[in-house]
């Protein structure tokens, strides 16, 4: 499954996460290259770090928790 998404489909993402507290962002200086316009720029709070360090440790949590699951499918060993 391939799907296509056009570039400015970040900033819902972008912005919900700013929202909540894991990211922080400012404007940059308009450019000439961009046509005068200013580049916002993103950075990740703690709590953005500590919500990611989270999320990493159920994620393994629910990983460890598998069984193995080599030679499930047909055709692979």
């Amino acid at each position: 499954m391939q799907r296509t998404f056009s570039i400015g489909a970040i900033y819902v993402p972008l912005d919900r996460l700013e929202q909540k507290g894991y990211l922080s962002s400012y404007m940059g200086a308009p450019t000439q290259m961009r046509g005068g316009r200013s580049k916002r720029f993103y950075k990740i709070t703690a709590s953005g770090i500590e919500a990611l360090k989270t999320t990493r440790a159920l994620n393994e949590a629910i990983w460890a928790d598998m069984p193995n699951l080599d030679g499930l499918l047909p055709g692979t060993v």
